[in-house]
């Protein structure tokens, strides 16, 4: 049995440079063309795919897999996609 204890709040980090960066919402179809990097779980256990992306008919461009955090936000602040945390 799953009981969640918190609610929390996912956000998408992106670069300074990326378009939406300072977006205050972001939809799903604003990812088609990014790099989604996630930890490596299977996609259908990461809330950014079963809660946002798929229920819209959306997948980003690439889904890229790292073990780190600090690693993802490093590719993140290089321009070499996005990340949902």
């Amino acid at each position: 049995v799953f009981e969640p204890v918190f609610d929390y709040e996912q956000v998408l980090v992106v670069g300074p440079e990326h378009p939406l960066y300072g977006q205050p919402q972001v939809e799903p179809k604003q990812l088609l063309n990014d790099t989604l990097i996630t930890y490596p779980v299977e996609p259908e256990r990461l809330d950014i795919f079963n809660s946002f992306l798929t229920p819209a008919g959306c997948a980003p461009r690439r889904h890229k897999q790292i073990e780190t955090t600090d690693i993802m936000l490093q590719m993140v602040a290089a321009g070499r996609g996005v990340a949902a945390l």
